[in-house]
């Protein structure tokens, strides 16, 4: 009754067999994500007897009037939460060291928790998976999957495992929850700069890294500026573009972005979206810069799937347009000399078809580009599309004195604000046009004109063909548009006697 009365934990305990055990909060996980390191307490396999809580009830209050007179009798009353001690000094010293090794053990067990969830070895988790093996019955499941934990991190540091090495799962625990399991996502990832780089690449790459900034730093800069140009800006952001959708593709069905399966599902997605074939090779392309080689397997696939993809996108030419849609834009345009968009349709209009020039190049026009030469008007493009290194072009016109072309840029020069752009925008002078607003009034001076409407792209490629019919040689043409190969050209060249470099004569 003394201890009953004295300790409100002990009575709980003889009322409902259980002392509340303390609960360890964390799900236990392998680093690399192939699920979950132990398993959930499974119940006893040893028969328990059903008794009367009556039966259980005296059974434990006789048993505990029977330690307590024990304890009594030895001068060392103890009860749980209230520690008694006897006058006896060695009992007295007993009881201190047992006091100081609990504490000893309590910071233990308190640094070893926070170290195990620092490298990852254990997670936080809404729901207990383990018990703690200082509040659980001995022989208890979840006491030797715990000791089995302590047991495996211990021979990790006696040996020099780092702490994030991984514990092999048996088959028995990854069926456990299979639905819990992580998805494995790329363990080996580093940053050189602002490009990612993941495997074995990754790891090479960062392992040169630390060589060369040992041995000799001031090669750093030449690194790094040698890896980040090896492509042109444009290639590395669709590159960079590609591998994050990939990523985010894999993220979202829980699986390693850069395992085969993953890569070939993500193609075969691509294919039902129907994109082009030029999506498929910078997948192919952003794989072997940012990542280890692919398999000879995968890469078969991926082929297979560029001709596939190649076979059915429909190859899309520029329609021509005759010269005389030309003509009939200009001259409908210097018909309005007070008309500002008019005008500056025009002149675009002009410029796009005897230049060869691109809706980008156009809009961008300084009038520090424009040099007159008497009859010749020589115009700077300072960067094309094809032009990342911004290194600039030029381009010639031949424009007579008498030509409408020339009234129409007279009239357009004094209705223009004061700018440094050749097409400013009437509300800030100090902005150039976007290609969408030259689009605009190009539609707008289309309607006024009474023809179809013409794109911006059509002018360029009206200027190819009638420059091939004027005599030009294709290398010549493809100089003058500035096209890097003869494949881009080939797209705007339409078949005529010209193109084809004249006839054959019948016998």
């Amino acid at each position: 009754s003394l201890l009953l009365n004295r300790s409100p934990r002990l009575r709980r305990l003889l009322l409902t067999g259980s002392a509340e055990p303390r609960l360890l909060s964390h799900r236990c996980s392998s680093p690399f994500k192939e699920g979950r390191r132990l398993s959930a307490p499974a119940p006893s396999s040893f028969p328990v007897r059903n008794l009367s809580s009556a039966d259980t009830l005296a059974t434990r209050i006789r048993a505990a009037s029977r330690a307590a007179a024990i304890r009594a009798a030895a001068g060392a009353a103890t009860s749980v939460g209230n520690l008694a001690i006897s006058r006896r000094g060695a009992r007295r010293i007993e009881v201190s060291g047992n006091r100081r090794s609990t504490e000893v053990h309590k910071q233990f067990v308190v640094e070893e928790v926070g170290r195990l969830l620092k490298s990852g070895a254990i997670e936080l988790c809404t729901r207990p998976a383990v018990i703690s093996p200082l509040s659980v019955a001995e022989g208890d499941t979840a006491t030797l999957l715990s000791r089995n934990l302590l047991s495996t991190v211990g021979k990790a540091q006696q040996i020099g495992l780092p702490s994030s090495t991984p514990v092999p799962l048996s088959q028995a625990e990854k069926e456990v929850h299979p639905e819990e399991q992580q998805p494995s996502m790329p363990s080996r990832r580093h940053t050189f700069g602002d490009l990612p780089f993941y495997g074995k690449k990754a790891e090479e790459l960062m392992s040169f890294h630390e060589a060369v900034e040992k041995f000799e730093p001031s090669l750093l800069p030449i690194l790094k500026r040698s890896i980040e140009g090896a492509r042109a800006p444009n290639t590395i952001r669709a590159y960079k573009g590609c591998m994050k959708k990939l990523l985010d593709f894999a993220k979202e069905r829980r699986i390693d972005p850069l395992c085969p399966e993953s890569l070939l599902i993500f193609s075969l997605r691509r294919l039902e979206e129907g994109r082009s074939l030029s999506s498929f090779k910078i997948l192919s392309s952003s794989i072997s810069f940012f990542s280890d080689p692919v398999s000879p397997f995968v890469s078969h696939m991926l082929s297979l799937f560029a001709d596939f993809a190649r076979r059915c996108s429909l190859v899309s030419h520029h329609k021509n347009i005759p010269v005389s849609h030309v003509h009939a834009l200009v001259h409908c345009a210097s018909l309005s000399p007070r008309d500002t968009n008019r005008l500056r349709a025009g002149l675009g209009t002009a410029l796009s078809f005897g230049a060869l020039l691109r809706v980008s190049e156009l809009v961008h026009l300084r009038w520090d580009d424009l040099t007159w030469s008497k009859s010749l008007l020589k115009i700077s493009i300072r960067k094309a599309k094809n032009d990342q290194a911004s290194e600039g072009r030029e381009t010639f016109l031949s424009i007579e004195e008498d030509s409408e072309s020339l009234s129409l840029y007279d009239a357009y020069t004094q209705q223009v604000p004061r700018s440094e752009w050749v097409f400013p925008s009437l509300s800030h002078p100090s902005a150039h046009i976007s290609t969408d607003q030259f689009r605009k009034d190009l539609y707008s001076l289309c309607e006024v004109a009474g023809i179809e409407r013409v794109t911006p792209h059509q002018l360029r490629v009206c200027g190819v063909n009638h420059s091939l019919r004027s005599g030009s040689s294709l290398a010549e043409v493809q100089r003058r548009g500035r096209w890097r190969s003869a494949a881009g050209l080939a797209h705007y060249v339409k078949d005529s006697v010209e193109a084809q470099g004249g006839t054959l004569f019948l016998t």
